[in-house]
């Protein structure tokens, strides 16, 4: 139980930082979120997602309803990076498994 409680604000704190990041312009991230087509919103709203997903997966009360926020969000980082950007996928495909994985077992918990 205790790994998964410190899986989930690892990936709390990740994605968190990764919206914070955003956010501040970091070149990387809103290049990959502009390559969508969407503009400067879409990377704000992504932004503003990972850091809400990233807060709430870290407060139990919340937690199920961030991993779902996060898991909403790995899962278009894995499509940007298959259909967009046609680029490997390991990394965002590691976060999303590690996603489901604190999802599943919050859920195992809960019910």
């Amino acid at each position: 139980m205790v790994i998964f409680t410190v899986l989930r604000f690892a990936l709390g704190l990740v994605f968190a930082a990764a919206g914070v990041a955003a956010c501040f312009g970091y070149q990387p991230i809103v290049r990959e979120l502009k390559a969508v087509g969407l503009g400067n919103g879409y990377v704000y709203l992504a932004a503003f997602a990972n850091i809400l997903g990233g807060v709430m997966v870290v407060a139990p009360q919340t937690a199920v309803y961030g991993a779902i926020i996060l898991l909403v969000m790995a899962v278009q980082a894995v499509l940007i990076h298959l259909v967009v950007l046609k680029q490997a996928i390991i990394g965002p495909t590691i976060v999303m498994l590690l996603v489901v994985l604190v999802l599943l077992q919050i859920l195992r918990v809960i019910f």
